[in-house]
């Protein structure tokens, strides 16, 4: 406990001491942490073995994760310079200096997806790599850009037939217009016929001109070039494009340039008018109510249908600009000077259709309609930017168990903004979810003014509001459950926020994806931080590695020290990478403000780099790496420090998680209160209840036995408190292979525990234990699956990409711990890595799991037998098989059975039965085997219930730690591993034996009295084994049925013997009654019978004779041992005896020890309260040292006289020596 004292936080004793201050009235307490607090709480615990307990402990301290982190990479001013022979791949890096290779090693730059959703530039996909620019890629070229003048012909007309012939004639007849018609007039018309279609009309006609231009200039050249091949140089197009027109034959950079000047001229034109034909519909609708005005009767002879097409003829055709540019350079060679230009004017088109989209810029209308939908919404809380992703939850209430069958969860769903987290909770009755809140808000940012609302009145109400900038984010191993951690600095004025840890169990489309969320939380800080115009300036790039070690999402924003964009951003990462900074510097940057690791990197020679890691909770760490190791060191190094940041050694954290604590220990109260015992007086533990503890320690406990236990010593007098003893899993019943600790297995020995994903522990195991450890990791990861997966899925899922389905494989068969990689694919791809590792394996080593020649008997058995004998037959099925490949059927029918029962219509059923067929079936169609399979599911418990396996819960295996070494020798004061039961004589009474009481089971002796085989010793000699401290009268009795056997044996031996004998002599009368046959064959055969018989009789009766001779010395030698036993037993008796009286006096001088004791400590606390301590203490000293003084002297008196008597000793030697 001091040690536990000693390792706590100073931020954690100062919380735990302000929260015991605000329990007493005066807000005075007790010395806290030291050592008789210490005392104090050792005396009061008690050791709590109650499995429900147990479980509830693991469940609220699981394993908590940080799966993605953020991290500002800062260089100096000026340092970020672009790249300067960017080819098309990597046009978009830039030049670091010294580091640039360091930086790419983060990975190439990615998008930030923001408020106005920007695509990452276009990359050749469809392009010829060859550098020879052939002469039928010329052909098609030029060919499609003939379509392209054409199509863009067309259009021209069909705007100057909508501009010039039907919006022009409609505004004349509004002008018109007489007061008592009905038609619209001109301003109402403009709504249908805007503004802009003229100016898009003149642009395009001069953007037509220009490319007809260029088409007719270049057709000369490109006749002349188009019949012979040209190669390229490598080079040529990181050349300017301007450079190349003299050589450009076909004309290609001539109009790749035309469209990447005119394009940007499309935007404002364009932008408008998509923002207005929206509502060109309900305009057109609105207009030709009535039927019979005269705009009704115009619509009609232009012709409606027409109308509406050429109004749609914009926005229709800007789409096709992008596949006539994709059509276009797929017949351009990679190096090709005008590819760059074509892709760039193929993403100015992109970002115009991104305009047509108004809910990714109009976030005041969808806010609106959030408040309107969400009861209680904050009138101080104002989010920024859009929505960028809606989570259905359930709130989990200590100890966060998944399947919590006392209450139901809280559901509710979790809104993710730039700069806010958002709490809602759903009413008992509620219908909405996730996807349907962010259906709504989506079409309340894009509707018009007479759309109606699609939710209902509100039935969602406000429960929580954090600043996501002070909320940490941490995962369960599963991926199920989210952990929101706020810290303890106020986000806020007025703002709804707490300190409490709160656990999420994600669902819908997130369910088992909690890194998923915790990603989207990162961007969006991220997001926050920085802003759009920063983001934009070139030197600003965000990069994400891959390779890291634990599989650690980094999200790295490189950018440049800048002033004023640092003064004007109010956050900012809690990890800092700084270059060229040294290490006095960064510690007084991390005191000094709010980070909480600074990771300063140096060149320290050519390509290498030294890494020095500073963090808040003193974690430092040094490291020389070169740009290839830098992203797994730094990755390692990052893990190994997040978690004590995310702990209660970060100042930050504490009073959540302590927070948390309590709550957690409030809710196992109503177990532990019911243990405590009633408080006593502080002492020392008793030497009689040490004594006890030593006697009946030794004694094996069955860990999966219930609470009811028999009452030894120990229970009786008291337990002394000591150390727990390594304890089991919980044992639970499932159907998971038992190659986990805690399966109690009679044929496998001792238990061992297996370290599941260690290195170590891998070349240890065998390669069995380690393939049905991959097979429960598949079976977990599919029960977590249950009711998401669909028969579509499963249906189509030969077309999975088998680069994913390889690696999954190959992830879980090294290491069956790395469970969370499963949880991170489709469903899909995991059921056919689950095939795959069936079919491949699993066979290869273990075989199919139902050989074909069973699973076909079974069938037949199962269309023929009454049901009563097939279950009989398939029970001896099963006993017929290997253990693993039970264990493996009765898996994969437990777990069909639950995903069958969590599956929603009958097409997911008759799927998932079918897939679990086909991993079944070796040879044959999977669909025969389908109503078997149907059966085995309905009578699971009933088929298995004499081979389900019940042993530990396959989450307490896969999710063990897997850095630390299992020891099953852990030292307690009543092991027998304990130095002190050695020292009291109370230890196993040879080396390497058993527990004593297993010694206590009777052996079964054959009854034929067969010799049982034994294994020999390395030298051959066989040696007599000792009898071992048994009961007495169960030694006794062995020797009795040891005696009754050997009795038994002979008397049947005897008999056997009797008959033989009897059978010899009736031969006799066969060469009696064959004489009549013949005098000289009679005259032999009975020579040679009686021969023979006389010599069988001989033998049996020199064989009775040795058997007798055996016998007697069996029975002699069995009662010279009962002899012998008797005499032990007797001497053995007296002992015990002796030891009881022993004990009894040494309980008796205890007692005595401690009355002295309490009265002596009882006078020295009355002289203390009454203000003498210290002439009490002199009083004692000096009482003290009289006592040693007269121990000294009665020691020195023994001494003399031992003296005398030795000498008297040898004088009456000598004196027999002379006689």
């Amino acid at each position: 406990m001091l040690k536990y004292f000693a390792d706590l936080s100073d931020s954690a004793k100062e919380c735990l001491q302000a929260r015991a201050r605000t329990g007493t009235s005066d807000g005075r307490i007790p010395k806290m942490f030291d050592e008789m607090h210490a005392a104090d709480v050792a005396n009061r615990m008690s050791k709590v073995e109650h499995a429900e307990i147990v479980r509830d402990i693991r469940g609220a301290f699981q394993e908590r994760k940080v799966p993605w982190v953020d991290i500002d990479v800062i260089f100096p001013a000026d340092t970020i310079q672009p790249a300067q022979d960017a080819d098309i791949e990597d046009a978009v890096d830039l030049q670091y200096g010294q580091y640039t290779s360091l930086i790419r090693s983060l990975g190439p730059p990615t998008i930030l997806s923001t408020s106005r959703l920007k695509r990452s530039p276009s990359q050749p996909t469809n392009v010829s790599k060859s550098r020879v620019f052939t002469r039928s890629q010329k052909e098609s070229f030029r060919l499609k850009m003939c379509e392209f003048v054409d199509t863009e012909e067309r259009y021209v007309n069909k705007l100057y037939t909508l501009v010039c012939h039907v919006a022009e004639d409609f505004r004349l007849k509004a002008q018109e217009k007489t007061p008592s018609s009905t038609s619209p007039n001109e301003s109402d018309l403009a709504t249908l016929f805007p503004p802009c279609l003229n100016e898009i009309l003149d642009v395009n006609m001069g953007f037509l001109g220009v490319i007809r231009d260029v088409l007719e200039e270049t057709e000369k050249d490109a006749i002349d070039d188009i019949g012979v091949d040209t190669e390229l140089p490598s080079s040529m197009s990181q050349r300017t494009p301007s450079s190349q027109l003299e050589k450009d034959a076909v004309g290609a950079v001539a109009f790749a340039n035309a469209l990447l000047e005119w394009f940007p001229r499309f935007s404002q034109p364009y932008a408008d008018y998509m923002r207005a034909h929206t509502g060109f519909t309900q305009t057109l609708n609105s207009f030709m109510r009535d039927k019979h005005s005269s705009f009704s009767r115009r619509v009609q002879d232009t012709g409606e249908q027409l109308l509406r097409s050429l109004l749609m003829e914009p926005v229709q055709r800007l789409p096709r600009y992008s596949l006539l540019i994709d059509t276009m350079t797929s017949s351009l060679p990679f190096v090709h000077p005008a590819l760059r230009p074509f892709l760039k004017a193929r993403d100015v088109i992109k970002e115009i259709c991104s305009l047509d989209d108004p809910s990714s810029t109009n976030h005041d209308q969808s806010f609106r309609r959030l408040k309107e939908l969400v009861d209680g919404w904050p009138s101080t809380i104002l989010p920024t930017g859009r929505l960028i992703t809606a989570v259905d939850f359930h709130e989990l209430s200590p100890p966060y168990h998944l399947s919590n069958t006392i209450s139901d969860p809280a559901p509710g769903i979790m809104l993710i903004y730039k700069n806010c987290l958002v709490l809602l909770a759903k009413a008992a009755a509620s219908t909405a979810t996730a996807r349907s809140l962010l259906s709504e808000l989506d079409n309340a940012a894009s509707a018009t003014n007479g759309s109606s609302p699609s939710l209902p009145s509100p039935d969602i109400r406000v429960v929580q509001v954090y600043d996501l900038h002070t909320v940490r984010c941490m995962q369960s191993t599963c991926g199920r459950i989210l952990f929101l951690a706020p810290t303890s600095v106020t986000s806020g004025p007025n703002q709804n926020t707490t300190v409490d840890l709160l656990a999420l169990e994600l669902g819908s489309m997130y369910e088992t994806r909690a890194n998923r969320v915790i990603e989207e939380i990162v961007k969006a800080k991220i997001e926050d931080r920085f802003p759009e115009s920063e983001r934009n300036n070139g030197k600003w790039s965000l990069r994400s590695p891959s390779g890291t070690a634990g599989n650690l999402g980094i999200l790295a924003c490189v950018f440049e020290d800048n002033q004023n964009a640092s003064t004007n951003r109010a956050k900012s990462s809690k990890i800092r990478m700084v270059f060229n900074t040294p290490r006095a510097e960064c510690s007084q940057i991390l005191q000094s403000s709010d980070l909480e690791m600074i990771i300063s990197v140096s060149l320290c020679g050519e390509d290498q780099f030294r890494v020095d890691i500073e963090s808040a909770v003193g974690t430092t760490c040094s490291d020389i790496v070169t740009a290839d190791a830098f992203v797994p060191v730094l990755s390692k190094r990052l893990l190994s420090v997040l978690v004590p940041l995310h702990g209660p050694q970060n100042r930050t954290m504490t009073e959540s998680i302590v927070h948390s604590n309590f709550e957690i220990l409030r809710y196992l109260a109503g177990y532990v209160y019911s243990q405590v015992k009633t408080q006593r007086g502080f002492r020392p533990p008793s030497p009689s209840k040490l004594l006890s503890s030593l006697l009946g320690g030794g004694q094996s406990r069955d860990n999966g036995a219930s609470n009811s236990r028999t009452p030894n010593s120990a229970t009786l007098l008291g337990e002394f408190p000591k150390m727990p003893p390594p304890r089991a899993n919980l044992s639970r019943s499932n159907t998971l292979p038992s190659s986990f600790p805690g399966k109690d297995r009679k044929d496998d020995g001792p238990s061992k525990i297996s370290v599941v994903g260690s290195a170590n522990a891998k070349g240890q195991e065998s390669p069995f234990s380690v393939l049905e450890q991959t097979f429960a990791a598949y079976v977990l990861a599919l029960q977590s699956r249950s009711g998401n997966i669909v028969g579509r899925s499963l249906r189509t899922r030969d077309s999975v990409d088998r680069s994913s389905v390889n690696e999954l494989y190959n992830i879980l068969l090294e290491d069956p711990g790395k469970i969370q990689a499963a949880a991170e694919v489709p469903v899909d791809t995991l059921f056919v890595a689950f095939e795959t590792f069936m079919a491949i394996a699993w066979r290869e080593h273990m075989g199919p799991v139902l050989e074909p020649p069973a699973l076909k008997l079974l069938q037949n058995q199962f269309d023929t037998m009454f049901p009563r004998d097939f279950d009989d037959s398939f029970r001896k099925t099963l006993s017929d098989m290997s253990p693993q490949n039970r264990r493996a059927l009765a898996s994969l029918v437990r777990l069909l059975a639950e995903l069958l029962d969590a599956s929603g219509n009958d097409g997911d059923r008759g799927a998932l039965t079918a897939a679990f067929a086909e991993i079944l079936t070796v040879e044959g169609d999977p669909m025969h085997h389908v109503s078997l399979l149907d059966r085995l599911v309905d009578d699971f418990d009933y088929l298995f219930e004499e081979y389900i396996p019940g042993g530990a819960s396959l989450e307490g295996t896969l999710n063990c730690d897997q850095t630390k070494p299992v020891s099953q020798n852990t030292g307690s004061v009543s092991s027998n591993a304990s130095s002190f039961r050695k020292r009291f004589g109370f230890s196993l009474h040879r080396e390497n034996s058993k527990q004593e009481g297993e010694s206590l089971k009777e052996r079964a002796v054959p009854v034929n009295g067969a010799d049982v085989k034994r294994p020999q010793s390395s030298s051959g000699s066989q040696r007599p084994q000792k009898l071992r401290m048994q009961s007495p009268q169960k030694l006794r009795d062995r020797l009795q049925s040891e005696k009754r056997v050997q009795g038994l044996a002979q008397l049947g031996l005897k008999d056997e013997l009797d008959l033989i004998g009897e059978e010899l002599r009736s031969l006799k009368i066969n060469p009696q009654s064959l004489r009549a046959a013949g005098q000289s064959s009679e005259s032999l055969g009975e020579s040679s019978s009686s021969a023979t018989n006389a010599a069988l009789l001989s033998r049996v009766h020199n064989l009775e004779l040795k058997f007798d001779a055996i016998a007697g010395e069996f029975h002699g030698r069995t009662s010279a041992i009962e002899k012998d036993l008797e005499s032990s037993l007797v001497v053995s008796e007296k002992r015990a005896k002796k030891l009881d009286e022993l004990y009894r006096e040494a309980s008796a001088e205890n007692e005595a020890l401690y009355d002295r004791f309490n009265l002596e400590l009882n006078k020295i606390a009355k002289e203390v309260r009454s203000g003498n301590a210290e002439d009490a203490l002199k009083a004692q000293l000096s009482s003290a040292l009289e006592e040693i003084g007269r121990l000294k002297k009665e020691n020195f008196r023994l001494k003399r006289e031992v003296g005398g008597l030795r000498a008297q000793q040898a004088a009456v030697a000598l004196l027999k020596a002379s006689e």
